[in-house]
């Protein structure tokens, strides 16, 4: 899963990742635990994204940046 921290490293959940990886998402009405990394905004990449998640950076970003989660695999 890919999250656009529109504040970027500025950000103090974006601080937290960098802090600590491991990360809980509630993600379709369920927790689900995950390893989140950083990544620098890439303008071709975020183009995939839907008009909502592109508009943010382009309105209120400062040095926006991606986060993606690795959702761990659920055991029965």
């Amino acid at each position: 899963m890919w999250l656009i921290a529109v504040h970027g490293r500025r950000s103090a959940w974006v601080r937290n990742v960098e802090e600590t990886a491991a990360v809980r998402l509630r993600f379709a009405g369920r927790w689900h635990a995950g390893t989140a990394t950083i990544h620098p905004y890439d303008d071709a990449f975020v183009s995939r994204f839907n008009r909502y998640a592109r508009s943010g950076p382009r309105m209120v970003g400062i040095d926006p940046s991606l986060v993606r989660v690795d959702l761990a695999e659920r055991t029965p």
